[in-house]
């Protein structure tokens, strides 16, 4: 099972095509997603359509796909790893660009009580405590990496 699934995993990696030859190849499939000429890999195409599957992939494709045809946990597998590798992905950008950005300056006049992306006690004691900068707001207690990003988001966008 294991060494099938890498198998696949490298097929799906290897098979970079652009999105007017995925629609070629593939009937049915119709992808307005990108230009013609934008290239697409598989485990992007099977994000962008759920209507895709490992069985349609076959037809087009049988001398990389045909032995996993009907293999629908295989592709389940590597969807959900597709999907979750994106959500880490942009996690630790959020973190990232956190880390970058925590001495950051917040201004006195920040209205926390209008900050609906956070909870109402937090709202409560960020009003209390009026942190200076987003690392003295990252110290409040309750706050979260996610708020924290909120508020940098926020700061960045009045400033503008």
């Amino acid at each position: 099972m294991r060494h099938r699934l890498d198998t696949l995993r490298e097929r799906f990696n290897a098979l970079h095509c652009t999105v007017d030859r995925w629609n070629a190849r593939v009937p049915g499939l119709n992808s307005s997603s990108g230009k013609g000429t934008t290239v697409r890999s598989t485990q992007s195409m099977l994000a962008k359509h759920p209507e895709l599957h490992i069985d349609r992939l076959a037809q087009a494709w049988p001398e990389l796909f045909a032995d996993f045809a009907d293999d629908q946990n295989l592709e389940e597998r590597l969807r959900n790893e597709h999907r979750y590798a994106n959500q880490e992905q942009h996690a630790r950008a959020q973190i990232e660009e956190l880390r970058k950005e925590m001495s950051m300056a917040l201004p006195h006049d920040l209205d926390y009580q209008s900050m609906e992306f956070m909870r109402p006690e937090l709202r409560d004691a960020m009003d209390e405590r009026r942190p200076n900068s987003l690392a003295a707001a990252a110290r409040v207690p309750g706050i979260n990496d996610t708020a924290l990003h909120f508020l940098l988001r926020y700061v960045k966008m009045r400033r503008q």
